[in-house]
């Protein structure tokens, strides 16, 4: 699909969106439209897909309808609460689960992929703990695929070079998790450690690749994204495929 066509649909139902509306669209559209081709590959038509914090769900939309696959879009229950007309209207089935509390009670060897988009560096657990929950959904031979910031990016190495900090303000990143605070980055990873929690759960590593959010919203980080052409690694975000054995 071509790149205009899939914003074209992201942007559908966008009226109905709660906080992550148009300028949310707009910032990662890059990362969706990276993140969907990566899922297109792995799915097929009337496949199945649960998502951990959904939210906008952007990629889950353009997927169910370019391959009729079926949606469960897990998250906060105010965030279910706030997306509800949004999620209705995509036909997508919901789940209300607090990632660091709650048991999940759904049947094992259901889904074909398991989608979590930029939401293990917003969890105080490690990605191994956060994933268990998750693992016994998915069928075998399914698939994991995983986005999230890259702790290597040329970014985060200018940071340390300058000596700022790498995370938000201690008293937010230990401020305990709530559909309030959910933008607060609590860790972030490197890549070797996201496959290392992959393996730990049985799962093979398929592919790392290393994206970009959006185009630079500023003059300044213009050069950071030129860097990021010529090394992929020093992007901003990375995108992690594994598979259930």
């Amino acid at each position: 699909m071509l790149y205009s066509h899939f914003i074209q649909y992201a942007k559908e139902h966008s009226n109905h969106l709660g906080h992550q509306g148009l300028k949310y669209i707009d910032f990662h559209a890059k990362r969706f439209y990276d993140t969907y081709n990566i899922c297109t590959k792995l799915l097929k038509n009337k496949d199945s897909l649960i998502s951990i914090g959904a939210g906008s769900a952007i990629v889950e939309k353009v997927l169910a309808k370019t391959l009729n696959i079926d949606v469960m879009v897990v998250d906060f229950p105010n965030a279910i609460n706030l997306n509800k007309k949004y999620y209705d209207a995509l036909g997508f089935n919901t789940m209300s689960l607090d990632l660091l509390e709650d048991v999940i009670e759904l049947p094992g060897n259901t889904y074909d992929l398991l989608l979590c988009a930029e939401i293990i560096e917003h969890v105080p657990k490690s990605p191994f703990e956060q994933l268990t929950k998750f693992k016994d959904t998915i069928k075998t031979g399914g698939k994991i695929v995983i986005t999230t910031p890259n702790m290597g990016s040329i970014a985060h190495l200018g940071k340390v070079l300058l000596m700022r900090p790498l995370l938000p303000p201690a008293e937010q990143t230990f401020s305990p998790v709530s559909f309030e605070n959910e933008g607060v980055h609590r860790r972030e990873y490197m890549a070797c450690e996201i496959i290392s929690a992959l393996e730990k759960l049985k799962f093979r590593h398929l592919t790392t690749k290393y994206i970009y959010y959006g185009t630079p919203q500023r003059p300044r980080n213009i050069p950071l994204f030129a860097i990021g052409k010529i090394i992929p690694r020093f992007r901003p975000a990375m995108l992690i495929v594994g598979e259930k054995l």
